[in-house]
């Protein structure tokens, strides 16, 4: 096996263990002078999420801090093994804390360097919702349940291409659907493969305040900072932007770029929105800010009732707005 391979091979068997992961984070936070049930790894997308609502950003973050966590542990022990700062992972599992302490925001680019050559795969294959899920080309979707066959034709290709799309989905056996078809998760996933704009990118974790923001655009170049999200239709475009924008703002504020450009596109219009400008870091901060007060207060309950309705953690904001 080679060591690279040995060395990812083992670190996936440490964070798999949910018990070691929770007292390798508790020694985390002990080791940056911090309490127990302080929040500490968070991520840009759930912090953006606050201009959706406030309390859904706080408990999401709670609810999957340990998964960033292992993000960052795995991440910090890759890195330094590509770069040549470490040459195996300590048998003392403690000691892996102290893994990449001397990696800066200039080794970051260094490895996004390397990565500039994108991949020319025209085949992307995965297993999602008990799918699985081919896409060629960029162009068309089949996905597999079961004895069921299903094609997804990229909405925004010409008229011409879709009808030949339309003889192959028929060729393959397969049952042309459209995106009101798929579960959401499924089709959100399949038009990022399809319609995002390419561009290489890295995940990296920067300190503020106490917390570690984990920082991961959709594309990163010399230049900007690239974004990519779905909506369903025009009314919720507005929300989903701010999002979108401020993902970014937070993105280019932490890499040090000056540009963003934000794409949305819009399920029901099958339409494609694009925004180029300039990185609003005041944004970023006052986002930061405005996330890190929640934390404090629990507050305010969202007053947009309807979102409440649809929300999948209302069962545990409810209790938490009520002290």
């Amino acid at each position: 096996m080679l060591k690279i391979e040995h060395i990812r091979q083992k670190l996936k068997e440490i964070v798999k263990s949910q018990s070691t992961l929770q007292k390798l984070l508790l020694s985390e936070k002990r080791k940056r002078n911090l309490n127990t049930e302080d929040l500490v790894f968070v991520s840009t997308s759930i912090i953006a999420s606050y201009w959706w609502c406030p309390v859904k950003a706080y408990i999401l973050s709670k609810l999957n801090e340990l998964e960033h966590f292992k993000l960052y542990l795995y991440d910090i022990a890759m890195y330094s093994y590509e770069l040549g700062y470490i040459r195996s992972i300590p048998e003392n599992v403690e000691r892996i804390l102290n893994i990449g302490n001397n990696l800066t925001l200039e080794d970051m680019e260094k490895i996004l360097e390397r990565r500039i050559k994108l991949s020319k795969e025209k085949t992307v294959l995965w297993f999602e919702n008990g799918c699985n899920i081919t896409i060629i080309e960029d162009k068309l979707a089949i996905i597999q349940y079961g004895n069921l066959k299903l094609g997804y034709i990229n909405p925004l290709l010409a008229p011409s291409i879709k009808k030949s799309l339309e003889n192959k989905i028929k060729e393959l056996n397969a049952v042309a659907v459209d995106f009101n078809t798929l579960p959401s998760k499924v089709r959100g996933k399949i038009l990022e493969v399809m319609i995002k704009e390419k561009y290489p990118t890295i995940r990296w974790y920067f300190k503020w305040r106490k917390y570690v923001v984990t920082v991961e655009p959709d594309g990163l170049t010399k230049d900007f900072v690239y974004e990519f999200k779905t909506t369903r239709n025009v009314e919720t475009l507005g929300g989903i932007l701010k999002i979108a924008e401020t993902q970014a703002d937070i993105y280019g504020f932490f890499f040090r770029r000056s540009r963003k450009r934000v794409q949305v596109y819009i399920l029901e219009a099958e339409k494609l929105i694009t925004m180029d400008s300039k990185v609003d870091e005041n944004n970023a901060k006052e986002t930061l800010k405005r996330f890190l007060e929640v934390e404090r207060t629990k507050k305010p309950k969202s007053k947009e009732l309807w979102k409440c309705r649809v929300c999948e953690v209302k069962h545990i904001c409810s209790s938490i707005t009520a002290e």
